[in-house]
């Protein structure tokens, strides 16, 4: 083992001691690389959709004979928004056609060693 100067606030010198076994390690640059994104994907947040969204209102096909198409219509009468189209992916207001979905895992694992060694 390599021995180490050590010094007091004067800068004198006061004697040795053994330099520890991390600083015979060399560095590993993939190591140091796996971690950092390791480190970095931690701060990232799962993006996705609500399942519901467009599907809160209740819609029905009216089917055929009224000179519409049979996309399905908003229940009621009376409000400006009643036999307007919805739940579909092409109306407005409606749900996605493929919305992202909230089970990708963004988080890295590192294994103690390698982070000890990093």
């Amino acid at each position: 083992m390599k021995k180490i100067n050590v010094y007091d606030l004067e800068g004198n010198k006061k004697g040795l001691i053994d330099k520890p076994g991390l600083f015979n390690v060399k560095p590993r640059k993939d190591l140091i690389q796996m971690v950092n994104s390791a480190s970095q994907s931690n701060n990232k947040s799962i993006q996705g959709r609500d399942p519901s969204a467009g599907l809160k209102n209740i819609s029905e096909g009216w089917g055929t004979g009224f000179g519409m198409s049979r996309a399905p219509r908003r229940k009621g009468s009376g409000f400006p928004t009643s036999r307007h189209v919805g739940r579909v992916p092409f109306a407005t207001g409606g749900r996605r056609t493929h919305p992202l979905k909230a089970t990708k895992v963004p988080f890295k694992k590192v294994n103690k060693r390698i982070k000890r060694l990093s």
